[in-house]
């Protein structure tokens, strides 16, 4: 049976346009990879980095781990699959020839399918900057992984790391689990910059967000349409998004709202953080990926509502930026504009103030992990349909504020 092994160096895995000459930056790269040299790439699990593909062939670099003919693989973020009938040894490259042709794209990451790579749009780093480069501050740079090229955007956290954000799903591993595909190099035009180390702690793996396991399903088609629903309850369905830290006053507004909405004749309904965990999303904790589970599921409940001509107002911290963006993107698929998302605006210290709770000092003691805005991170919405300050406005101000913008988007004409 025919088997490729990976070797064990590392620094061969670095993009070949990465000449690190400073002594100073040399130190200070090996520093931040220390550990990682000695890895025994074929102990770990089997990554290939694809480079090209023709009909049934693929080829890419082996990163680390071992592959035979007759494995199973798929390929990440695609999430394609196929069976390995022959490999080749090309140089540097390995000739895969699966059993089917597939259309892989070059950047896609091959793995077994029982130790898969995670996916995210999303991570923390650790960086070293080179030849001068200074620590930027919220700017765009080419993100060199995998033989890939994809722009981010990075700004720093408070803990000084900085975390860097695509426009697209990528497969990679946390560099404390495989080395290998858990580094990249940051490029500004065509030098680079910078050499870091991935970091999903906090972050959610985000592959399964988007898979979909259930077959010979068939979209139900209503004879009912969504005219027709308007122009019976008076409003267009839609859902209403607040987003904000613990203690800014999302649910007591919610629930106001829904009131003010019900005696305007809105077929209005909150859902809420703390009711849909006793039910729906019981089995759900609050790691990250539970987490981005827990608004996945809540966003398709809301969509439904929203077809059935509700008005839902949702009440979630939904803390990470992608999962807000699919939950808007399943309300969307029912008709532009039917989701509006509405920050639930209070600094972190009022917030704690309030602890109506007694979460916050929990966090702080250690009791509870992974509390957002304290021990976990809350990506702050960039571009909200609203935003509600309720740390200068009151119960009352913040709530007729909200029903007044409802009104104006939903109340059908």
């Amino acid at each position: 049976m025919k088997t490729v092994v990976a070797g064990p160096n590392l620094l061969e895995s670095l993009p070949d346009r990465l000449i690190i000459r400073d002594p100073e930056d040399r130190a200070r790269f090996e520093a931040l990879f220390t550990g990682a040299m000695a890895e025994i790439a074929a102990d770990l699990p089997f990554r290939l980095a694809i480079e090209s593909t023709t009909g049934r062939e693929v080829t890419g670099r082996l990163l680390c781990g071992r592959l035979a003919v007759g494995d199973e693989i798929m390929f990440s973020p695609s999430h394609l699959t196929a069976r390995v009938i022959d490999l080749e040894e090309q140089g540097g490259s390995v000739a895969v020839t699966l059993d089917q042709h597939l259309a892989v794209g070059a950047g896609d990451l091959a793995s077994h399918l029982d130790d898969l790579p995670q996916e995210t749009d999303v991570f923390r780093a650790r960086v070293v900057w080179l030849n001068g480069s200074t620590r930027p501050e919220n700017r765009t740079f080419g993100l060199c992984l995998q033989g890939r090229e994809i722009p981010v955007k990075i700004h720093p956290d408070e803990t000084g790391e900085l975390i860097v954000r695509a426009s697209e799903l990528l497969a990679l591993d946390e560099f404390t689990t495989v080395a290998s595909t858990g580094h990249f190099t940051l490029l500004e035009g065509e030098v680079t910059v910078a050499v870091g180390v991935i970091d999903m702690e906090g972050y959610p793996d985000q592959r399964g967000l988007i898979d979909v396991k259930s077959t010979n399903v068939t979209a139900v088609e209503h004879s009912i349409s969504a005219e027709t629903r308007a122009a019976r309850n008076g409003h267009r369905g839609g859902v209403v998004w607040f987003t904000g830290l613990s203690g800014s006053g999302k649910s007591t507004l919610a629930i106001e709202v829904e009131q003010r909405l019900f005696r305007l004749n809105f077929q209005a309904y909150v859902l809420d953080g703390d009711n849909m965990r006793r039910g729906l999303n019981a089995n759900l904790g609050f790691s990250p990926d539970d987490r981005a589970e827990n608004i996945r599921r809540v966003g398709q409940v809301a969509a439904l509502f929203a077809d059935a001509g509700f008005l839902i107002i949702s009440a979630f911290i939904s803390p990470y930026l992608s999962d807000r963006n699919r939950a808007r993107a399943a309300a969307d698929d029912l008709g532009a504009g039917r989701f509006h998302e509405i920050y639930i605006h209070a600094d972190l210290a009022v917030c704690e103030r309030r602890d109506p709770k007694g979460l916050y000092k929990r966090a702080r003691s250690g009791e509870i992990a992974d509390f957002t805005g304290i021990s976990a991170p809350y990506e702050a919405p960039e571009n909200p349909d609203m935003v509600v300050d309720t740390d200068r406005g009151t119960v009352d101000e913040c709530a007729q504020a909200i029903v007044d913008y409802i009104v104006a988007e939903f109340a059908r004409s």
